[in-house]
């Protein structure tokens, strides 16, 4: 004789495992990609795989933070992901700005004392390789650009004064300054 036995499984469970390992994996170069231009539009970097802020512990060890590589322009050209961050040393305190021009550590008053940045409406700032620059400061407004020219040899930037963005500043007769290419 014949008993009928009744036999209850979750389908649920069975189908999330099923699924699971039904599940067709990307193209790992095309899910990188997806992955890097996330990032950029949240204002962040991929290290390995994941999305974090730059000038921050982030993935990295105790005393490390998160910068750009510097790679040269033929290698970014190149490069499907021309920004590339790593971890590095952190030479300062969080609250002072390495100056690569002398190789210290200067918190705001130093800077100010020092005369860093020549320009008075310029003010220290750390960039995204961790290194200090003179950044214009606004004052809450809108937001201003320094002009720094090709022939700069000596890249002081420090001296160059601050413009107000979409302004004539130092521009021929009529142009005006746009953000493209600046900190």
């Amino acid at each position: 004789m014949f008993v009928p036995l009744l036999i209850f499984v979750s389908l649920t469970d069975v189908f999330g495992y099923y699924l699971a390992d039904l599940t067709i994996p990307q193209n790992p170069h095309e899910q990188s990609e997806d992955i890097y231009e996330k990032c950029l539009s949240m204002n962040k970097i991929v290290y390995e795989d994941s999305c974090w802020d730059l000038l921050t512990k982030g993935p990295c060890d105790e005393g490390q933070w998160l910068v750009l590589d510097r790679v040269s322009d033929k290698v970014q050209l190149l490069e499907p992901r021309p920004l590339r961050a790593k971890c590095t040393r952190r030479r300062c305190s969080e609250s002072d700005v390495y100056w690569p021009k002398d190789g210290f550590c200067h918190d705001e008053e130093s800077a100010r004392r020092d005369r860093l940045c020549a320009s008075s409406d310029t003010v220290l700032a750390t960039d995204e390789y961790g290194e200090g620059y003179c950044k214009c400061h606004d004052g809450g407004k809108v937001p201003y650009v320094q002009v720094v020219s090709a022939d700069d040899d000596d890249g002081n930037q420090s001296s160059q004064p601050c413009y107000p963005v979409y302004s004539k500043g130092a521009c021929p007769r009529n142009h005006v300054l746009t953000p493209h290419g600046t900190r």
